[in-house]
């Protein structure tokens, strides 16, 4: 099982940073939302760690790693030109960071649990069609992104 103390704190760092940074490219794929895409990725946090915190590992990140607890995390640093760049770069590390130190669990798991936070954060802004008709929840610019973030997470590949 692997636990905390198998990353130096740069890593450890990485593993909070890539889930937010795509939560953040998703909010940005279409304009709107704001405040309740801030929101979501807020509840969107523990709402997917509630099926990642499953393992130890997932437990800490978690806990550990709570957006709202830690004071500056680096996905906040990035300039929202580059974020999606960002995102896709963090997401590829950490998946491939974990290929490495954690079980094949564990990296299935982080993989769920950044999917699952950057779905809520898509659907937390309803997005309007043509005069406020046939108005979706997510919208394609927001699937296109959520298909950019689960391919840099090797989503579905061993």
């Amino acid at each position: 099982m692997t636990r905390r103390e198998s990353f130096n704190a740069a890593e450890w760092t990485l593993l909070g940073d890539a889930p937010l940074a795509a939560g953040a490219a998703v909010a940005l794929a279409s304009p709107g939302g704001g405040r309740s895409e801030a929101e979501a990725m807020m509840k969107g946090w523990r709402a997917a760690g509630e099926h990642f915190a499953q393992t130890e590992l997932g437990a800490e990140i978690v806990a550990r790693l709570d957006p709202e607890r830690r004071p500056e995390s680096g996905a906040a640093r990035y300039a929202y030109a580059s974020i999606v760049e960002e995102a896709v770069d963090l997401c590829g590390r950490a998946v491939a960071l974990l290929r490495e130190r954690a079980t094949l669990e564990e990296l299935d798991a982080y993989r769920e649990f950044v999917i699952h936070l950057a779905e809520h954060v898509a659907w937390a802004h309803n997005e309007a069609g043509l005069f406020g008709v046939a108005a979706q929840s997510m919208s394609l610019d927001e699937r296109a992104m959520m298909s950019t973030i689960a391919r840099a997470l090797g989503y579905g590949k061993p």
